[in-house]
């Protein structure tokens, strides 16, 4: 008699656990596509100049994209809690040696000055890191995600998601620049 307790009890725990994970798995994948369909319309605007970004140096002044008239620009959203997006800087840093003359690298998170100030010193990165709020973080959906813009300050590229190898990369980076 215990035993057929048991084995209900049993056989319950795992419907129920199986229910659990299979509305977990749904969620994620509403989110996933929620924030891939997010960066599509965010990009979709085709030119930066038309997000009116309000994006803040280091310094604490605002960031003047007509500096940048002369070179592309890859801008990164990412933040440190972000494990992909902390993966892919040291692939960043050594790319951006190589392109920095015909390339900008702008990246922006929602954190406080100092703490992105404090992350960019710590690691000796070369590449501009700004400030943004929140309400941009969320039109631009999942991080890490990055976007390429031409001189015109138009987005040719992007990317949500981490990018893993240093040589592709750098290949895009480069093929973007024809």
């Amino acid at each position: 008699m215990v035993r057929n307790y048991l084995k209900k009890g049993f056989i319950t725990g795992i419907i129920f656990g199986g229910i659990i994970a299979f509305s977990f798995l749904g969620y994620i994948y509403y989110i996933s596509k929620t924030n891939l369909a997010t960066n599509a319309e965010f990009a979709k605007n085709k030119n930066i100049k038309d997000l009116n970004l309000q994006l803040t140096n280091l310094d604490g002044t605002p960031v003047d994209f007509t500096k940048y008239s002369n070179k592309y620009i890859l801008m990164n959203f990412w933040a440190t809690w972000c494990k992909p997006c902390m993966e892919e800087m040291p692939m960043f840093q050594n790319v951006y040696k190589s392109v920095k003359d015909r390339y900008v690298f702008i990246m922006v998170a929602d954190h406080d000055l100092q703490t992105i100030e404090k992350f960019k010193n710590k690691k000796g990165y070369d590449f501009i890191f700004v400030k943004t709020d929140e309400k941009l973080l969320s039109k631009v959906g999942a991080l890490p995600t990055t976007f390429v813009l031409d001189k015109s300050q138009n987005i040719i590229f992007s990317q949500t998601g981490s990018f893993d190898e240093e040589k592709k990369f750098r290949d895009l980076l480069l093929k973007k620049l024809k």
